[in-house]
């Protein structure tokens, strides 16, 4: 089993006098690299020598860089960043999101249409994720969809969920079941907001997996990218779904290599999230191949939108959508579904 290393360089693999530590958990060796120590220059590196931690800055700088907002005298510089050359604490990236700030004053959502799709888009800071291990349709939210993928449980005749996967999502402790509170908070619970990794998972499935996973970052940047596990700190909110665009290109079977596996891809109403320019991008459709990704069915009619990531989010049974105290459509029966997407 190999070892995540808290140290300056990587130096191939090779003992360095500047690692402090090494674990084969990557969560505590996450913890260990603390925000002194990240500004000291220290980095997590997973076995084969990847930086695992700090790693939202490159993503951060892609959704700047694309979007116009660095000016050009400091693109170098930030580049050296994105390229992995230079890796500075997450304060200075703020300092540039706050300078140019034009990502951030996207305020206004609203629904486009593409190929007949009707597609909700929404401002990154105008999105929650809420768990609720409720029926579907029995929330008091004006506009909202169902989201993460979940399990059921029974325990002392209460039927309760848990998240799959990741998931980081407000919740109100005082609603929630004993037994659903009981096992959250075996994870992490804390001011209503809940922490759920794919590392903690009950199950195999994707317990030492690294999903596709969308994250809002707490200064509001969206991105989507594999994770098993998430610092604390830097998420606002996260749900881990099957990938459908990774990087602006198709995907096929990677579905299969997350953990992911033929059950969500059958016939039925899936739900999506799509990423463009700090926007999130929410859609639904109803699909007739018996497998919706490896055929193309998705990837055919919202390849020219121009995202640059896309994963499959819940649907079937557990599939509604509620926009403006109006739905928009929802399967039959009003399943207990564990987490939504909401529009405040």
């Amino acid at each position: 089993m190999g070892y995540y290393r808290v140290r300056k360089n990587w130096n191939n693999g090779k003992w360095d006098s500047s690692q402090i530590c090494a674990y084969t958990d990557k969560p505590k060796a996450i913890q260990e690299c603390t925000e002194e120590r990240v500004q000291q220059g220290y980095k997590v590196f997973d076995p084969d020598g990847k930086v695992v931690y700090p790693i939202t800055l490159e993503k951060q700088t892609k959704v700047l860089k694309n979007d116009g907002v660095i000016p050009d005298d400091e693109i170098e510089y930030w580049n050296d960043i994105f390229n992995r050359k230079k890796l500075v604490h997450l304060d200075d990236l703020n300092v540039i999101i706050n300078r140019y700030s034009k990502l951030l004053n996207k305020n206004e959502t609203k629904i486009v249409s593409h190929n007949g799709i009707c597609m909700l888009r929404i401002p990154s800071n105008r999105f929650q994720i809420k768990l609720v291990d409720k029926s579907k349709s029995n929330l008091d939210e004006d506009t909202y969809f169902n989201l993460g993928y979940f399990a059921n449980f029974k325990e002392d005749g209460i039927f309760f969920t848990l998240p799959v996967a990741n998931l980081v999502a407000d919740t109100d402790e005082n609603t929630l079941s004993s037994p659903c509170l009981k096992y959250l908070k075996e994870r992490k619970v804390k001011d209503n907001k809940v922490y759920f990794y794919a590392s903690q998972n009950a199950s195999d499935q994707f317990k030492k997996k690294d999903v596709s996973t969308l994250i809002i970052c707490n200064d509001n940047t969206v991105f989507i990218d594999k994770y098993n596990s998430l610092y604390d700190e830097d998420v606002k909110y996260a749900v881990s779904g099957a990938p459908i665009i990774i990087d602006g290109l198709r995907a096929t079977t990677e579905y299969l290599d997350e953990g992911w596996d033929n059950s969500i891809v059958r016939p039925t109403v899936h739900g999506f999230l799509g990423v463009k320019d700090n926007y999130i991008y929410y859609f639904y459709i109803e699909t007739k191949t018996s497998n919706c990704i490896t055929s193309g069915e998705i990837y055919d009619k919202i390849k020219d939108c121009g995202f640059s990531d896309v994963i499959k989010v819940d649907g079937g049974g557990s599939f509604y959508c509620k926009i403006n105290g109006e739905i928009q459509k929802s399967t039959s029966e009003n399943r207990q579904i564990n987490n939504i997407g909401v529009v405040m």
